[in-house]
């Protein structure tokens, strides 16, 4: 039986509203990434005590520590050049404090990016030496994770390096580090036009411990998707990718990040239509 959680800020900023759909909906475990219009991070001791009350008062497990970790951030930028998405070391004091509350609520995954993209087209020779670089910036996020027992995981999200399975697989293994693992976003690969399943998944699954389930048609004219319910975009067959999820006996948890609005709709709408459409693929099953 699969394990499913939701990302909280995909219904509402309002984390207890959030955390009332959640358990309506039977869903176990949360993934944090924002609330009260703050990242996880950026919360102060009296909210993050509001925090953890509250998923004892709804009784939910955290799968993940989720804010946006080297989101864009330039890759070769001096450590402390100050960027529109933040500096390195402004990020890497963050990370600590993702690495404080994972371990306070319970949990030992944190979500990272992989830096402003620099890998798109062409082979690997033109990317110039991005996995050296990205390497040498995540020791030390790396060295804290090995201490603290946490596990960082990188999403494959395409405004960032290492988007495809096959460019963060290569990653994880060059880091030689077992504290660094995948978050596999299969809508998200297809912007380096990877397909997601079979080949990328079957490139990521050894080192996959958490997944984002999301559809959409990539937009490259605008530099992004048209995101939509599971099944209705060009991820493909979703119902074989969970069915191949519990063949393989996958551990992590399945995690919802529906990312569009239904016509005349909110975000909670979105969500539940996605994870209606998805309640109904594993009935199938």
């Amino acid at each position: 039986m699969l394990k499913l959680g939701i990302i909280t800020d995909e219904i509402s900023q309002d984390f207890d509203h959030s955390l009332k759909v959640i358990d309506e909906l039977g869903v176990d475990y949360i993934e944090l990434q924002s609330m009260w219009g703050k990242e996880v991070t950026e919360l102060n001791s009296k909210e993050l005590k509001k925090v953890k009350d509250l998923i004892n008062k709804w009784n939910k497990k955290v799968c993940s520590i989720s804010p946006h970790l080297f989101f864009r951030v330039p890759l070769r930028a001096y450590n402390d050049y100050k960027s529109y998405w933040g500096s390195y070391n402004e990020h890497l004091e963050q990370f600590k404090n993702a690495v404080r509350i994972a371990k306070d609520l319970g949990t030992n995954l944190v979500r990272v990016f992989g830096f402003e993209s620099e890998i798109w087209y062409g082979n690997e020779s033109e990317w110039g030496n991005v996995y050296d670089i990205a390497i040498e910036k995540f020791k030390e996020p790396i060295r804290i994770a090995e201490k603290e027992n946490i596990t960082i995981i990188m999403e494959t999200c395409f405004l960032n390096n290492f988007s495809s399975a096959s460019t963060l697989r290569k990653f994880i293994e060059k880091t030689g580090s077992q504290n660094m693992r995948a978050l596999w976003d299969p809508c998200n690969t297809q912007f380096l036009h990877e397909k997601p399943y079979p080949e990328g998944y079957n490139i990521i699954k050894d080192y996959m411990v958490h997944m984002h389930i999301k559809d959409g048609t990539v937009d490259s004219p605008n530099y992004g998707f048209t995101f939509c319910p599971p099944g209705e975009g060009q991820v493909g067959n979703y119902k074989q990718i969970l069915k191949t999820l519990e063949e393989d006996n996958y551990k992590g948890v399945v995690s919802f990040e529906a990312e569009f609005l239904p016509a005349g709709g909110t975000r909670e709408d979105a969500l539940r239509l996605s994870f209606n459409k998805v309640k109904e693929l594993l009935e199938e099953i």
